[in-house]
């Protein structure tokens, strides 16, 4: 009897590995990738290979930025640029937003539901309207330049308006090109194809320091918006060819056409709480760009600059991250598996915690060494290394309240919970602008950074306890523990940093400045990673064994 059953378990063993076996074969190779990255294992990868090509791109977008310091510093011509910047920028960061978070979860919704022939079919549809309304928004940009500058900046003088109307008339092309990009790389997200995605900025960033270089001295800063314009045009270029299966693909049946038609409609009623969400998130910078161009020259640009430097822990955290586990959210989302969701969501931020707390702490105590060493040269002197800094040192609180609340909103919208951002935006927003004209006159461009700070910080703490409400404890009590140890130990090691910096600085030569900063943010490292390790902290172990594997060890 015994042998019987064992005999009929084997064969019913066989049987479901033919099954599997013709299930694989039947699979394109397209399918068997997104099925294999959509494992545990596959968000790891994805976001090693988001964070070393975000992370190549924010070091060569450092190189950029040290060039506009050096080429062009931090006063009126910047200002100006800036400014013209506004309106492109404004479009990427809520149009963009909208149409990559979008093309994510309709993707998988499609997908699930209608067929690949459908998806496909309703991004071209919604990519086409879009590319009207973008259309005629750089129309109206061109056409009203000037008005839009003294609307953006009424500090300026007779000679920034016209400067910054020259720019924006340039820079007008530029919508179009950076919500394109944010649209393929959100379908191409949606695919797990994630190498494309993190080599455009690459590719984006060397074509802009080329053109920067080569052409500063005969153009001055219409350079840097030239070089934006061919970058852009060349990462669209490059996202579109690695985007060909699905822009390309065959007209649908006239079944799946009416479904794709559907899949837009509802792919708008979507989008439009998420471009007002980010909209009203842009609100409180147009504010602080307004109430900086009546104050000293320079104080535009040092806010950008600020804001710059945040860029490398940017590209780990806030870009990486979130990106590479937000197909997993969207499909546990569609699966309505919301314990799964919450553990996953859980691990997701208590890795992205690990990360930001030294990353925070060391740069808040290295704040002003950072801009001397980075910017400090050419023509960007020593009073705008000191308002930058001090931006900068108020700025790290908004950079440690956006890194989880990308996490968080990307949640909401995987859980089809467009009103709870879009809610929390706007309270944020006009605290912010509140606290802005409040703090501006006696703290002068500090006080629009702390403003934003308060505003975001506030913000964490709201969507972080409606999230909790709704799915459920996110963190437990072992996990806060563990941060609060952590927060511990960012801080002597970002102690220790700031220590040894201003012990050897004295006396070492000017050159050798970036040597002792390197080597103090490294001790600072050293000292977080090994007392992680010593703690026993699974994170730091499972970094540990992969750098091994890499290193051969």
């Amino acid at each position: 009897m015994g042998r019987r059953h064992s005999a009929a378990a084997l064969i019913r063993w066989g049987l479901q590995r033919r099954t599997a076996a013709k299930a694989r074969r039947a699979m394109s190779g397209r399918e068997q990738r997104e099925q294999k990255e959509a494992a545990p294992g596959g968000v790891g990868r994805s976001a090693a290979q988001l964070l070393m090509g975000n992370l190549t791109s924010r070091l060569l977008g450092f190189l950029r930025e040290i060039l506009y310091a050096h080429f062009f510093g931090a006063g009126h011509l910047m200002d100006a640029f800036f400014v013209a910047q506004t309106i492109p920028a404004f479009l990427e960061r809520s149009f963009g937003e909208g149409a990559s978070t979008v093309a994510v979860i309709r993707w998988h919704r499609d997908l699930r539901s209608k067929g690949r022939a459908t998806a496909a079919a309703a991004f071209r549809l919604l990519s086409w309207r879009g590319l009207l309304l973008l259309g005629l928004a750089c129309i109206f940009q061109a056409s009203t330049s000037e008005s839009l500058v003294r609307l953006l900046a009424p500090g300026f003088g007779a000679d920034d308006v016209a400067r910054a109307a020259r720019l924006t008339v340039l820079l007008a092309p530029l919508g179009i090109g950076l919500v394109g990009r944010k649209a393929l790389s959100g379908l191409l997200t949606a695919q797990y194809r994630f190498p494309a995605v993190a080599a455009t900025p690459v590719l984006i960033n060397i074509t802009l320091i080329a053109v920067v270089t080569l052409f500063h001295r005969s153009l001055g800063t219409d350079a840097i918006a030239l070089g934006l314009l061919a970058a852009n045009l060349i990462g669209l270029g490059f996202l579109a060819l690695a985007a060909r299966s699905v822009l390309l693909a065959p007209a649908p049946e006239r079944g799946d056409r009416r479904a794709a038609r559907r899949s837009t409609r509802n792919a708008q009623r979507l989008m439009l709480p998420i471009v007002g969400a980010a909209t009203v998130g842009q609100l409180g910078l147009i504010t602080d760009r307004f109430l900086a161009s009546s104050m000293d020259p320079g104080s535009v640009s040092a806010l950008f600059y600020a804001w710059r430097l945040l860029s490398i822990p940017a590209a780990l955290l806030t870009s990486s991250i979130p990106t590479a586990v937000y197909p997993r959210i969207c499909a546990l989302a569609a699966a309505n598996d919301n314990a799964a969701l919450t553990r996953f969501l859980g691990l997701a931020l208590r890795g992205t915690l690990l990360l930001l707390l030294p990353a925070a702490c060391t740069m808040f105590a290295l704040r002003e060494p950072l801009v001397r060493v980075v910017f400090q040269h050419g023509a960007f002197d020593a009073q705008a290394t000191r308002i930058t800094a001090s931006v900068l040192g108020f700025y790290l609180f908004v950079f440690v309240a956006q890194v989880p609340l990308t996490l968080f909103s990307r949640t909401y919208h995987a859980l089809a919970d467009t009103t709870t951002p879009v809610v929390a935006s706007t309270v944020t927003m006009f605290l912010n602008i509140g606290l802005s004209i409040a703090l501006a006159r006696p703290m002068g461009v500090q006080g629009l950074a702390l403003a934003t700070a308060i505003a975001e910080l506030l913000n964490l703490g709201a969507s972080f306890l409606i999230l909790r409400g709704r799915l459920g404890p996110i963190l437990d009590s072992s996990v806060w523990w563990l941060l609060l140890k952590a927060s511990a130990l960012a801080l002597a090691g970002a102690l220790a940093a700031r220590s040894c910096f201003f012990y050897f600085d004295p006396l070492l030569p000017g050159w050798a400045a970036p040597i002792s900063f390197a080597t103090s943010v490294l001790l600072a490292l050293l000292l977080y990673s090994g007392a992680l390790l010593a703690l026993r902290v699974d994170e730091a172990w499972q970094a540990w064994a992969r750098g091994r594997r890499l290193l051969g060890w």
